[in-house]
C-alpha cells in the first residue's frame, strides 16, 4: 500500500502493486553454485544491502524463512573488501546491485539473491494501452 504522501502525489494516476520475488541464491564467487533459502535455515545469515530501503531486502530474506543479521550500507556505497571482512566463514547475502560491486573480491560465503519484479493489478493492460495508443490511461 502507498503511504499517504505518495498517494496524494499520485492523485488519479493509476497505481499497481509491485513486489520483488527471488527464491534462489547464487554464489558470488562461483555463479554455477546455487542455494535455496532452506540451505541456510540452520544458522543466521548476514544480509548486506546498500540500497535506498535496505529494510525491504532484510524483510524479504526473513519472509523466505531466514534468520537475518542486517548490515545496512548507504545507497550507492562504494564497497571495499574491508566492508565485508566481518564474520569470516559465515554466509553473507547481498542484493544483486551490491553483488556487482563486490564481485572482484568475492569469497565462497558471499551470495546474491537475484530478484524480479512482479507487478499486479491492472498494470499490464494500462502499459500496453499506453504503448499501443500513446493516449492517457487515466
Amino acid at each position: 500500500p502507498l503511504g499517504a504522501t505518495v498517494a496524494k502525489a499520485a492523485g488519479t494516476v493509476p497505481v499497481a502493486p509491485m513486489e520483488l520475488a527471488g527464491e534462489e541464491m547464487v554464489s558470488l564467487a562461483d555463479p554455477a553454485r546455487r542455494a535455496r533459502p532452506g540451505d541456510f535455515a540452520h544458522r543466521p545469515v548476514h544480509a548486506v544491502a546498500g540500497i535506498g530501503r535496505p529494510e525491504r531486502f532484510f524483510r524479504q530474506l526473513e519472509n523466505l524463512g531466514l534468520r537475518v543479521i542486517p548490515h545496512p550500507f548507504p545507497d550507492h556505497h562504494p564497497y571495499t573488501r574491508a566492508d565485508l571482512a566481518f564474520a569470516p566463514g559465515e554466509p553473507k547475502i547481498l542484493t544483486a546491485k551490491d553483488g556487482v560491486k563486490c564481485a572482484a573480491f568475492a569469497t565462497p560465503e558471499m551470495w546474491v539473491l537475484p530478484v524480479r519484479a512482479r507487478i499486479g493489478g491492472d498494470a499490464e493492460r494500462l502499459i500496453l494501452e499506453k504503448l499501443r495508443h500513446g493516449s492517457p490511461t487515466a
